[in-house]
């Protein structure tokens, strides 16, 4: 697994935890969180170079099969050199198209969370809800897959 961090800290107790409980010994646990690759990215150049430099070398050598992104959104609208929205949607597209080359040259799956924002007299499909993804139509030409994740008051417990 790669994880490209964008915001704040890596959860790195949490994913402990995870490991810790679906591992049985001491080499087992090393063993997956050495499969897992960590990187913080700074801006979109910082995130374009390592999707054109890096990304490729570690599927190749790691054999990784998936590569997570959290999240895409906040490199796109908290970096101040985007200038203008043509600039944001040439970067999307340079992203995405990267991310598809990838998976169709390596077989591997991407997971990219992308955030949302209120819809205020949106114009298009909402599907019930007063959200809409923050990153635009544009960016759903490079979904095969969408999944809207939220928190709720259910709990789920090996009982």
């Amino acid at each position: 697994v790669i994880f490209l961090q964008t915001e704040s800290s890596f959860p790195l107790s949490r994913l402990s935890q995870i490991v810790l409980e679906r591992s049985e010994t001491e080499e087992e646990i090393n063993e997956t969180m050495n499969r897992i690759f960590i990187k913080k990215i700074q801006s979109y150049s910082h995130m374009l170079s390592v999707l054109n430099k890096d990304i490729e070398a570690l599927i190749k050598d790691r054999g990784v099969k998936l590569l997570i992104i959290d999240s895409i959104t906040a490199i796109i609208r908290g970096d101040k050199d985007i200038e203008d929205v043509g600039e944001r949607t040439e970067i999307l597209h340079s992203v995405g198209s990267k991310l598809q080359v990838l998976c169709n040259k390596y077989k591997i799956s991407v997971v990219v969370v992308n955030q949302v924002s209120s819809a205020i007299d949106y114009p298009g499909h909402t599907y019930g809800r007063k959200v809409i993804p923050s990153l635009g139509p544009m960016w759903t030409t490079f979904i095969n897959t969408r999944l809207f994740v939220s928190k709720t008051d259910f709990k789920v417990s090996k009982e």
